[in-house]
């Protein structure tokens, strides 16, 4: 079995995963660590020097649990989104989140604030995420991105143009437009199940896995496609 410091020193390991180890070995207390005192402390008890992606990953986890930012800050926002994907934090500039990035942290941002946690999204993150949306050709956001504001008269413009295709190349259109919103949906749930696959294999208190299980619930649906489960919650 993989031990703990494994699981932390894995660049695979999502953010939820490392910090369930967090809480399962601290409790709450690592929360208010700046990333220093985080680093000597995974020294000091795992015995291993972390990587950044590891201190990235727990340092996203804490402003999500302990701040507004991610739903108030669009610079906040599109850089946890990056982290929760997997990118890393650049200390020289600010790399927009692609569209992936913007769902997928969502998504696991949802699983890790839980259900007392409904503060709507500021305007910034809203239009900056509609913008991301129409780039793609999604009219109507997923669940997951309900927030998003699109550009009303962009919105009828679209629409129009669809109206004025022919049947054949209207049908082309829209199905290419309902591609991309089931690949978006897909991608989610896929990393999602992943994710789960992995809270079943870390050695952790088999309550913390059941609880993450139950806010899984909590979440707008993604598509039927997989359903996601945990090994021996």
């Amino acid at each position: 079995m993989r031990s703990l410091t494994d699981w932390l020193d894995d660049e695979t390991t999502y953010t939820t995963v490392m910090m369930a180890v967090m809480l399962d070995r601290y409790d709450t207390g690592f929360l208010g660590w700046d990333p220093t005192t985080l680093a000597m402390q995974l020294r000091d008890d795992f015995k291993f020097t972390p990587k950044d992606f590891t201190l990235d990953r727990i340092n996203a986890g804490s402003v999500l649990l302990t701040t507004n930012l991610f739903h108030q800050s669009l610079e906040t926002f599109s850089a946890i989104c990056d982290v929760l994907n997997f990118g890393a934090i650049s200390s020289e500039a600010l790399i927009p989140a692609d569209l992936d990035d913007c769902y997928w942290g969502v998504i696991e941002a949802k699983l890790l604030e839980g259900k007392e946690s409904d503060e709507p999204f500021g305007d910034d993150i809203a239009g900056y995420v509609g913008v991301l949306l129409s780039e793609e050709g999604v009219l109507t956001p997923p669940a997951v991105l309900g927030f998003a504001r699109t550009d009303p008269a962009e919105q009828a413009n679209a629409q129009d143009n669809l109206s004025t295709l022919d049947e054949s190349y209207f049908r082309v259109n829209w199905e290419k437009r309902q591609e991309a919103k089931g690949q978006l949906e897909a991608y989610g749930t896929a990393r999602l199940h992943d994710l789960f696959q992995q809270l079943g294999a870390v050695p952790i208190g088999r309550k913390n896995v059941a609880w993450l299980k139950k806010q899984s619930k909590l979440l707008p649906p993604l598509t039927a496609a997989r359903e996601p489960a945990v090994e021996g919650a």
